[in-house]
């Protein structure tokens, strides 16, 4: 990373974030870690480049990328906090990725297996897809740009983000290569199209996801050139290299696949991103991955949307992709055969062998949860009976799944307050009430009463201000409220130190995430973890105990 001296943005608060370190530039940005101030997690910070910074059509360019962003709802695109000025920069906060991109993965490992590409990409597709469904180009997609959670943050270990939309575009107003003299896209990767100034739509990522693919494959990129003409050249007027040449290995039907999609029309290209990873993965022979993957262990180097900049690390060993989960949140405990983790609408087991819909479902409730994890335990621990083909020694087709139980029902009144409806992410739990998602709003909720928001906004970085303004106004009326009558309003405790997520908020105690352990933090004291148990499925019982333990003492 930077040194402080050279950077004099370290050390100094944007947006109630303290700037802790420069994580590399994206295409016209330069980007940071900084953590916040209260909450103790971190974010990604980015600002326009200081070159750009006077420029009228870069600062609304630079600033589109977080209405575009924000306004797209999709688990592999990375979430927009917030946007502002400072200092005359504009600058963006958004969800701090810990892991790499896929070009620092190529810089240590290429080409990459199949399986591993496929599992990679089929994420990519799907966002790239969902972007183009709301009638946006993302007009940049180049491995930089992909960015890998390493499974220290709050993701599973292979989630894929896409990022950058800085150079996105409503397909209905066109697009020019340049803008004031400078290129709208990277060499390397951009469409025929682009470069002939002509207009574009999805089509174009799709040839930037084809040259993408082909360098995964063959381990360059389609047209390497010595100048900068020459790529631009080769991209118009040349055809597409068989990727065959460099890998002998791979199917024949792998180079036609490919071939389409680098067509110089973008009318004998692939329709959408997802139909090209499909004929790519019945030529390649793999079965694709449309969700979060367990991929191999990475090296954790928090990036956003930077170029190379670390020395090759050695390389990490393949996986296999499983079939696709579906109604999938997040998964937050991997077993050898089923996952526990969320749906939109509650916990949910699955078959992680078999994929598809989950195999038990549970309202989302403390209550409920005893039970998926009490379930979960019991699919996992059950030994899975041999039929007489693999007591043969013959392969057999994975096991069908079980049949889905039907829903616990909700507790009633004696087991506590409703549960909370329509929560997608719950990222701030007051005394009163908790600022969060549903599927398409920003939302509060009151944690007392339950059931739906008690407010809602649009997902949009001007909303979430309104939204983060009002929960503390909301949060401020229930300490003076609940303060007593002879002294002033409870003053906001310390910042938990080391917080990636808490997941459960009691009376004195909070139980959650660090980075690299499930904690237990004094919520009235502040500061460090009083208790920290191994990142482990084995462990959270013990921390779960633990809590309730802690909270007992307070009563």
């Amino acid at each position: 990373m930077y040194p402080r001296a050279v950077d004099p943005r370290i050390g100094t608060v944007v947006a109630g974030c303290r700037i802790e370190e420069r994580l590399g530039p994206g295409g016209m940005s330069l980007v940071y870690r900084a953590e916040h101030a209260t909450l103790g997690r971190n974010v990604a910070i980015k600002f326009l480049a200081p070159e750009l910074a006077n420029d009228q059509a870069s600062r609304e360019r630079f600033l589109r990328e977080s209405r575009l962003a924000a306004a797209l709802h999709h688990p592999n695109i990375v979430p927009i906090f917030d946007a502002g000025e400072v200092d005359g920069v504009p600058y963006i906060t958004m969800h701090f990725v810990e892991g790499t991109d896929l070009a620092r993965l190529l810089a240590r490992e290429s080409p990459l297996a199949s399986d591993r590409m496929l599992a990679i990409l089929a994420q990519v597709a799907g966002a790239l897809d969902a972007a183009h469904d709301r009638g946006l180009v993302h007009r940049d997609v180049k491995p930089a740009n992909i960015l890998i959670a390493s499974g220290e943050g709050a993701e599973a270990p292979g989630h894929v983000y896409l990022t950058d939309f800085g150079l996105a575009k409503q397909v209905r107003v066109g697009s020019s290569i340049t803008e004031q003299g400078r290129l709208m896209g990277t060499l390397d990767y951009i469409a025929p199209e682009q470069i002939q100034g002509l207009e574009v739509d999805r089509r174009a990522d799709i040839y930037s996801l084809g040259c993408v693919v082909y360098e995964c494959i063959a381990g360059v990129t389609p047209f390497p050139r010595d100048t900068e003409v020459a790529t631009l050249y080769a991209h118009v007027q040349e055809p597409p290299p068989a990727a065959g040449e460099r890998r002998p290995d791979l199917p024949p039907r792998v180079d036609a696949v490919v071939a389409r999609t680098l067509a110089k029309r973008p009318d004998d290209r692939y329709a959408t991103c997802g139909q090209f990873l499909e004929d790519l993965a019945a030529a390649l022979d793999v079965i694709p991955a449309t969700g979060p993957v367990e991929l191999p262990p990475m090296i954790a180097e928090p990036v956003l949307a930077a170029e190379p900049w670390e020395e090759p690390a050695a390389a990490p060993v393949e996986a296999t992709s499983p079939p696709p989960l579906a109604d999938l949140v997040a998964i937050d405990h991997h077993g050898t055969r089923f996952g526990l983790g969320r749906t939109p609408e509650g916990y949910a087991v699955w078959n992680l062998i078999t994929g598809g819909e989950p195999v038990r479902r549970f309202p989302l409730t403390d209550e409920a949860w005893h039970e998926a994890w009490r379930m979960f335990h019991e699919l996992e621990t059950t030994p899975a009976e041999p039929t007489p083909a693999e007591s043969r020694g013959e392969e057999v087709e994975a096991p069908a799944e079980p049949t889905p139980a039907e829903p616990l029902a909700e507790p009633g009144p004696a087991a506590g307050a409703r549960p909370l409806e329509g929560v997608a992410v719950l990222d701030y739990r007051g005394a009163g009430y908790g600022l969060g998602r549903t599927e398409d709003e920003y939302a509060i909720w009151n944690l007392a009463a339950g059931g739906g928001p008690v407010e809602t906004w649009p997902i949009h970085p001007d909303a979430w201000r309104d939204a983060w303004a009002r929960y503390h106004e909301l949060q401020a009326a229930v300490a003076t409220t609940e303060a007593p009558d002879d002294s002033p309003a409870t003053a906001a405790p310390p910042a938990l130190v080391g917080v990636v997520s808490v997941d459960y908020t009691g009376r004195g105690y909070g139980l959650g995430r660090t980075a690299n352990a499930y904690a237990i933090w004094d919520l009235g004291a502040g500061g460090a973890p009083v208790r920290t148990f191994p990142l482990d499925p084995a462990a959270w019982p013990t921390a779960w105990a633990e809590f309730h333990a802690l909270q007992s003492s307070t009563s």
